[in-house]
């Protein structure tokens, strides 16, 4: 599921491994515009085994344009098998040039970083890969 700006209700899965370990995740997203903003221009990606924000920057327009293009890239490679390194730095690098083919057609710019975490890889010890691009963090 990719959302942007929408509640989600509280989701729950068991997601099984390779070495017959069932790993039990849980996580709510949610985001708001906030007290000082008209429009929220982040986008957030929920799909196992993907899980990121996008923080929209550079205008209206511009943000939402460049945090869609990351979460929609990221959803691509979510699904039931195994995301490695490559595959997320492969979506990034797509929605960098996605990015770039639609900020032409935002007067404002468009920008955005992201943070997130993904399952990882290996069949034999379920792990978390966490990545950021720009001033955003996972914090534990």
């Amino acid at each position: 599921m990719t959302s942007k700006g929408e509640n989600a209700q509280r989701q729950l899965l068991l997601y099984p491994t390779d070495n017959n370990v069932t790993v039990e995740l849980s996580w709510h997203a949610l985001t708001n515009v906030g007290l000082r903003r008209e429009s929220n221009q982040d986008s957030y990606v929920v799909a196992p085994p993907i899980f990121a924000v996008a923080d929209g920057v550079g205008g209206h327009a511009g943000g939402e344009v460049a945090s869609q293009a990351v979460t929609a890239r990221l959803a691509e490679i979510a699904g039931d098998k195994p995301v490695s390194v490559s595959d997320l730095v492969g979506a990034l690098d797509r929605a960098v040039d996605d990015i770039e083919k639609q900020a032409g057609a935002v007067a404002e710019g468009a920008g955005t970083t992201v943070t997130g975490l993904v399952l990882g890889a290996d069949p034999e010890t379920p792990s978390w890969t966490v990545f950021n691009i720009g001033d955003s963090r996972v914090i534990s």
